[in-house]
């Protein structure tokens, strides 16, 4: 039998002509002794294994324990943060989504359609329905036939977010003077608060 060391710098078709030296060499020596041909099968083997095992201790994996973190995770990573899971068979301008394609947010947005709605007047459309026992289906439709159609959307998320919630909120300056009056609201109570809490 070949020294161990030998036997880890063996290449495939080395260790093939190996194989084939062996068993003939053990026919020649003991024509129809299969237990000694069983023997040096399982001594190449072991040799094998440690051919096989060194190269795994010494070559470095590239991914050996990656925490899963891409443009589709968490911050965190999908080990530390799985992300959720679609609760609708989910269909985006009749394309089915997965939920690898999709962001968390994204997941988070399309979860939270329980009930249809539309937008634009019904140029938006999100149908929630039923599609078997226990499970449902949701179409999200905006008008994407053509490329001048396609490059006048906004981003995905701002279509599911104006579906959900309104035009009113997808739109950015009404958003801002929205937010700006909450500010304003904010700093009335904490300051009443403030004074209340002086008196007594």
């Amino acid at each position: 039998m070949a020294d161990k060391s030998a036997v880890i710098t063996l290449t495939i078709d080395e260790l093939e002509t190996l194989v084939s030296k062996k068993i003939a060499e053990v026919q020649a020596a003991n024509p129809g002794n299969m237990a000694g041909l069983a023997e040096s099968l399982k001594d190449i083997a072991k040799a094998t294994k440690s051919q096989a095992d060194e190269l795994a201790r010494t070559v470095r994996k590239s991914n050996a324990s990656s925490p899963g973190i891409s443009v589709f995770s968490y911050p965190e990573g999908n080990a530390l943060r799985p992300k959720p899971v679609l609760k609708h068979e989910t269909y985006y301008c009749g394309q089915r989504l997965r939920g690898e394609e999709l962001t968390p947010d994204e997941i988070d947005l399309f979860n939270k359609f329980d009930v249809s709605k539309e937008s634009r007047n019904g140029r938006w459309v999100a149908k929630v329905a039923p599609s078997g026992v226990g499970t449902s289906r949701l179409d999200v439709f905006v008008p994407s036939s053509t490329t001048d159609q396609r490059m006048d959307l906004p981003s995905m998320s701002a279509i599911l977010i104006e579906l959900l919630t309104g035009q009113d909120v997808s739109d950015a300056t009404k958003s801002l003077a929205r937010l700006t009056e909450l500010e304003e609201t904010v700093k009335q109570l904490q300051a009443q608060l403030a004074g209340k809490t002086k008196a007594a």
